[in-house]
């Protein structure tokens, strides 16, 4: 084989490796995303075609953070910005928030990395978003069993101390 038959195969290879990362992130429903204040476009968020398959945008839509804010639940924005200011502060990055789509309430996982200076400025930051709903699903079943009586639907006596362990710590807390 000559050496310019081994470049060709290798480029092939790398390119082959390279159309199998799209297939394996939505196999696993695991999308990414990068942002990069100090490049192009520092408003812009670049998106996996999983990650836009996952919020219900068409691929290659030009998404800012803002954009993202907008598609998760009102209820869980405020844990958002949180977890991302905290991050900001040096924190890990991860936080569950539901998003909808199509009138269906889906569950996302999220995690980043952040390289900053050392005053706080934000060069890039690189993150994963998953769905979990199904585990979020599976979760809500687990509890239901674990605290309510299966023939009646009634809360049972597991339900009963939790609460009252609750109620008994936040009245000593006051």
């Amino acid at each position: 084989i000559s050496h310019e038959e081994w470049l060709r195969l290798q480029a092939e290879e790398r390119l082959a490796r390279s159309e199998a990362l799209p297939a394996a992130q939505a196999v696993a429903r695991i999308g990414s995303w990068r942002i990069e204040p100090e490049g192009p476009d520092p408003e812009a968020l670049e998106w996996s075609e999983e990650t836009y398959r996952l919020f219900g945008i068409p691929v290659g839509t030009r998404v800012t953070y803002a954009d993202f804010l907008a598609r998760v639940h009102p209820e869980d924005r405020e844990r958002v910005e949180a977890a991302w200011n905290t991050a900001r502060q040096g924190q890990p990055y991860q936080v569950e928030h539901r998003i909808e789509i199509d009138g269906e309430t889906r569950w996302l996982e999220e995690r980043a990395e952040l390289c900053q200076d050392a005053e706080g400025r934000l060069y890039w930051a690189i993150g994963t978003v998953q769905d979990v709903t199904e585990r979020k699903r599976s979760d809500g079943r687990i509890e239901k069993l674990a605290y309510y009586d299966a023939l009646t639907e009634l809360p049972n006596r597991s339900y009963f101390r939790e609460s009252l362990k609750k109620k008994l710590a936040l009245a000593r807390a006051q």
